[in-house]
């Protein structure tokens, strides 16, 4: 079973990650220009190494 965290203070309420979609999805509502930046998604898997992303959020 997937073990979620996020850091509350960059989206509050504003954000859900669904782990059960393929591909997982995470969906930010009411997006906001300072929500603009460079983010990080990190998976920690049990049996490898793990993963970190780089996603740049472009708000227009």
């Amino acid at each position: 079973m997937a073990e979620v965290w996020s850091d509350e203070k960059w989206f509050g309420s504003r954000a859900q990650f669904r782990p059960d979609a393929f591909p997982a999805v995470l969906r930010v509502h009411d997006v906001r220009g300072s929500d603009a930046g460079l983010y990080r998604c990190r998976v920690d898997f049990t049996e490898a190494q793990t993963r970190n992303t780089l996603i740049n959020l472009t708000v227009i």
